[in-house]
């Protein structure tokens, strides 16, 4: 489990590093016209691939808070203010928690699953065709189909077996999670009923502090709790893009081995001096430096790291590098930056409905309404954030 936890810490900031990664844009050339084809995966590109999942494990992580409200709260009705003795009770159910998350998060993970084995090949061989053809087009070398490379499928076949360890992980850290979040509450509660707070008090105090932090899929080294929606599209996206490249990279390689890095206005100052230049896949030689230790690629601050907009681009000795589009980008980056602010907004109205739902169940009018006045002014804020930025409502992303 350490191992697999160290590994998943490494792909994690990979992730982070890769997802504002773009990839190839390219334009075909012929003796008579040119034809621009747009390829590049960019990170609006790559959120259509995980939005479902993504809602999928943020539903369940809803269904799993309201069956341990729904539990404490069957208890707790069996019972007056003058029985304590019953919160410790509830401690008998702790393993019903987590075999209940065990249970419901077995569906999202399969289909997260079978969606990424059904796609991830294709979409990796086609990401790489059209400059595939320019090189050909060039060079006229040829080599074998990329469908029936070896080594493509060792790619494809690795990441999925990687990403199946980190989907399988989040089923059991939510298990897990759930269960120590239902003690949690349950040990709150038994503080605030040793100061003198009556047991029902207590137990709705303790679930309205829970509800915000949820069921995370992860916490890491940093203490920072991953909810599950975002460690889900984290995965699926960082999958998709990590496959992508490698696929790209090893079949520049059969070519070749040299790459360009790509330019655009308003780079970050210190990738200016990578922009435009030329660099070997295969290490450093008299001519062009060493591609990865030189750019910092894979690394939070080099190319391709943190909201790093560079790709690379295929470079062929005596012909130069692939003729890409000079698309500006910059409305789509913008606009993908609100969509992920939207999103915070939108993790911040569940969070006040689970607290609803905890105040419905155990807690009296005043706990009532007041979650409903927090579920109202986080739905306002949310709504007054897309109507002025023209972004669509998802209430589905909402829901509880």
């Amino acid at each position: 489990m350490e191992l697999l936890m160290l590994r998943l810490n490494r792909f994690l900031t990979k992730s982070m590093q890769k997802q504002q990664m773009l990839k190839v844009k390219l334009k075909m050339l012929s003796a008579v016209t040119v034809k621009m084809v747009r390829v590049m995966l960019k990170p609006w590109d790559l959120s259509g691939y995980s939005d479902e999942d993504a809602n999928n494990y943020a539903n369940v992580e809803d269904l799993i808070w309201s069956y341990i409200i729904n539990l404490i709260g069957n208890e707790a009705s069996k019972h007056d203010d003058t029985d304590n003795e019953w919160v410790n009770e509830l401690l008998n159910h702790a393993d019903d928690v987590r075999k209940y998350a065990a249970k419901i998060t077995v569906s999202p993970t399969q289909h997260a699953s079978k969606q990424l084995h059904m796609k991830l090949s294709t979409i990796s061989q086609d990401n790489v065709k059209q400059a595939e053809k320019w090189i050909i087009k060039v060079t006229g070398k040829q080599v074998g189909s990329i469908k029936d490379s070896q080594q493509f499928k060792q790619v494809v076949d690795d990441q999925l077996t990687e990403t199946d360890n980190y989907l399988n992980l989040a089923r059991r850290n939510m298990s897990a999670n759930a269960y120590q979040m239902f003690r949690g509450i349950i040990g709150d509660a038994k503080r605030s009923i040793d100061s003198g707070t009556t047991a029902i008090k207590a137990i709705a105090k303790a679930s309205e502090q829970w509800a915000e932090q949820g069921v995370p899929a992860l916490v890491d080294k940093a203490g920072r709790k991953w909810s599950p929606d975002v460690y889900v599209r984290t995965v699926v996206n960082s999958s998709i893009n990590s496959a992508t490249n490698d696929t790209e990279l090893l079949r520049y390689r059969q070519y070749g081995s040299l790459v360009k890095v790509s330019s655009h206005i308003g780079c970050r100052p210190s990738h200016l001096q990578y922009q435009d230049h030329v660099y070997s896949l295969d290490g450093d030689t008299d001519k062009y430096p060493d591609f990865e230790s030189t750019t910092g690629y894979g690394t939070i601050t080099g190319i391709g790291g943190i909201n790093c907009r560079h790709y690379t681009i295929p470079y062929i000795e005596g012909y130069g590098s692939m003729p890409v589009p000079q698309q500006p980008d910059d409305d789509n980056a913008a606009r993908y930056q609100l969509e992920q602010t939207q999103r915070r907004l939108e993790r911040e109205v569940r969070k006040a409905k689970r607290k609803l739902i905890a105040a419905k169940k155990l807690g009296d009018q005043s706990d009532i309404t007041a979650a409903q006045e927090l579920v109202r002014r986080r739905q306002s804020v949310t709504r007054q954030f897309v109507n002025k930025h023209g972004l669509v409502r998802q209430y589905n992303r909402e829901k509880q």
